[in-house]
């Protein structure tokens, strides 16, 4: 992978009590499991109980592990919020819908698009899993349609199942991978992450799953041969006048707030006050593994300014769960971490569809209205066209 040399592929690792460290995640301590005093147990703890958090814990229960999930909030996390959307190849669903597709055509269009950014060998894989993975999802109570729309959209429009959600049918992409639509949008009303979760869920619980909602990991116990025992947390009591603080401001948030950046950020601090002022310190017991699946960073603006600087006045794009925690307990151990600094930053701009299949001329007329200021896109295109080119 080709890395600017400008940017150091591994930046230092900070630690716990780092000027730098930004995290209420806190030194690990060594403790003898025999005899500490537990408040809960399980083989397996997963911390952060979302999209990866909930495929953990279900892999982990196939393996027959007694399973115990901890989320800061209700779980869901970013992936609750997103549009609900599944990229693959070589799905039946696709061939329902009368796009027959392979693995290796979705692999010749992602390696167009990504270049080097991701090994060629992890690129292979997402590729030949993508089928399976889905396969996957649909035995956990997911379900998808075959229902093809056809156009060029961001987020295909209500009662269609598969779209083209990249560039799939630019020419220059169509000319090395026959084109496909192949994002799988999950079954549902509206954004459908929502969705996607719920039934992870409820599988997740179907299959002894157990949750332990608004607790907050902060350490990770150490034995003395310096093995993950447990994790040190504050949960806000089910029954405490904090709990249904912290449920109104994270639904809040969730609904409306995340999309007021102002907002969203100072919601950031008044959970960390809720929890100050109403959680209680417990003791979790991991008998074989912890594994740690609390999401990115995004709302931790300091860890932000840290590793990618660039997008330090960009809008976080998830939810407050998204706050580096996992990044922190991992390396508060030890462990490393690579190329913080690539951050996907997105602006959504949809233009007519002519300007994706069109010809040379008219795709360079495009690329120069991308160019252009937002008022000027909008003063160009409303006078002599149907559809408005939002900015």
């Amino acid at each position: 992978m080709n890395v600017p040399a400008s940017i150091p592929a591994l930046i230092r690792e900070s630690a716990p009590g780092d000027l730098q460290w930004n995290s209420y995640v806190a030194e690990p301590i060594i403790v003898d499991p025999a005899t500490q005093q537990w408040d809960d147990a399980a083989d397996v703890l997963i911390v952060g109980f979302g999209g990866a958090g909930v495929c953990a814990a279900l892999e982990a229960r196939a393996q027959g592990a007694e399973v115990l999930a901890l989320d800061r909030f209700e779980g869901g996390g970013a992936t609750a919020l997103c549009g609900g959307i599944y990229y693959g190849g070589g799905t039946r669903f696709q061939t329902e819908g009368g796009y027959p597709d392979s693995a290796e055509d979705m692999y010749r269009y992602l390696k167009q698009e990504i270049g080097d950014a991701v090994q060629d060998s992890t690129l292979r894989q997402f590729c030949n899993d993508s089928n399976a993975n889905l396969e996957w999802l649909v035995s956990h109570g997911v379900n998808f349609g075959s229902k093809v729309y056809t156009g060029k959209r961001s987020y295909p429009p209500a009662g269609y199942d598969l779209y083209f959600s990249g560039n799939e049918k630019v020419p220059r992409y169509k000319a090395h991978a026959k084109a496909a639509p192949r994002g799988h949008r999950v079954v549902g009303p509206d954004f459908t992450g929502e969705t996607l979760f719920a039934a992870l869920k409820q599988s997740a619980f179907a299959h002894g799953v157990r949750l332990r909602p608004h607790t907050r990991v902060t350490r990770l116990l150490l034995d003395s041969a310096s093995n993950v025992v447990g994790v040190e947390v504050q949960e806000v009591p089910a029954d405490s006048v904090g709990r249904n603080l912290h449920r109104k401001l994270i639904r809040s948030v969730n609904k409306w707030r995340r999309l007021f950046e102002p907002l969203a950020l100072k919601a950031v601090e008044q959970a960390a006050a809720i929890e100050q002022a109403h959680a209680r310190p417990l003791r979790i017991r991991a008998r074989r593994g912890v594994v740690l699946s609390t999401g990115s960073f995004a709302f931790n603006r300091p860890m932000v300014r840290q590793y990618a600087p660039k997008f330090a006045e960009a809008m976080p794009h998830g939810t407050l769960g998204c706050d580096g925690s996992g990044i922190r307990l991992g390396q508060s151990v030890g462990g490393a971490t690579g190329y913080m600094h690539s951050v996907t930053a997105w602006r959504s701009i949809s233009p007519p569809e002519a300007f994706v299949e069109a010809s040379w001329s008219t795709r360079m007329v495009a690329a120069l209205l991308m160019k252009m200021p937002t008022w000027v896109i909008w003063v160009f295109i409303l006078p002599n066209s149907q559809e408005a080119v939002p900015g």
